[in-house]
């Protein structure tokens, strides 16, 4: 379903936007370094999923790689939840052998920004993802140095939590924007097209129905979203969907089986000249 009904169909916007990079300048960035983020969340994401699935036929549990991170509140927070078993082999094998953060403020902030370079190193020898890797760096030693992200998430209004959280996304928007850009020269051309070529119509009319989605695919793809927040947000209240489904009659479960399917089979992108077994991932 993640794979399917969310990431191969905001790829498709993505891809659309950057083949023709002339033709669509200003907010259509925008539009596309939001999609290339959902697509690369809900790829890597449905990847893992499989993986898990495949590896408990065998009887081998896997540990869960993402912690629903478009929850997070912080970049700091957002690398305790996105890609987990990579966060912690750099942790172990780079970040604490460097001395972690028992030798002082600068020698904490310079083992983190190693860290991270070698976090952007790992995904590719380029000097776009060096940037990506001391972006996030520099952004945790942001929060830290601001005082404003020291709050317990216990102690935050629901507006506080929905500021941060917006601030993350964008931060994770703009860092991925670096990410798969092919040159830093091309990433500040787009930062510049955003402001200077602002194109806000573009949300009301009907343009963004052009994008390789057309309208029932777009509310399609809306409402896989929603059922994977409905899903996130039940499992962040710490409710079990797994336990809920396994204790239902098999029926039930079956009934669901067929209708998920169906809806795959139905709504699901795939067809001639489409390739939808290559995962992001992949790559790397």
């Amino acid at each position: 379903f993640i794979k399917f009904m969310i990431a191969d169909k905001a790829g498709i916007v993505t891809h659309t936007i950057d083949a023709t990079p002339q033709a669509y300048r200003g907010l259509y960035i925008a539009v596309s370094c939001v999609m290339y983020t959902i697509h690369l969340y809900a790829d890597f994401l449905s990847c893992v999923t499989i993986s898990q699935g495949v590896a408990q036929l065998f009887g081998i549990p896997l540990s869960d790689n993402f912690r629903r991170p478009f929850f997070s509140l912080s970049v700091k927070e957002l690398w305790q939840r996105w890609h987990i078993s990579l966060g912690a082999w750099l942790r172990d094998y780079i970040y604490i052998p460097l001395g972690g953060s028992k030798k002082g403020k600068l020698r904490k902030y310079l083992n983190l920004s190693i860290t991270f370079i070698a976090s952007g190193l790992w995904h590719g020898v380029s000097l776009n993802y060096v940037c990506w890797g001391f972006l996030q760096a520099v952004l945790q030693i942001f929060e830290e140095l601001s005082g404003c992200f020291k709050r317990k998430r216990e102690e935050m209004n629901m507006a506080t939590k929905t500021v941060k959280a917006l601030y993350t996304f964008g931060a994770m928007n703009l860092g991925l924007l670096i990410f798969k850009s092919e040159s830093i020269t091309n990433v500040l051309t787009d930062l510049r097209s955003i402001i200077e070529d602002a194109n806000p119509w573009i949300f009301f009319d009907r343009s963004l129905f052009r994008l390789g989605l057309n309208e029932k695919e777009c509310f399609v793809l809306f409402v896989s979203l929603l059922i994977l927040l409905v899903a996130n947000i039940k499992k962040e209240q710490g409710f079990d969907i797994n336990k809920w489904f396994l204790s239902r009659h098999r029926a039930i479960r079956w009934c669901i089986y067929l209708l998920l399917i169906w809806s795959i089979w139905i709504f699901g992108t795939y067809g001639y000249g489409f390739d939808s077994s290559a995962f992001i991932y992949g790559g790397f």
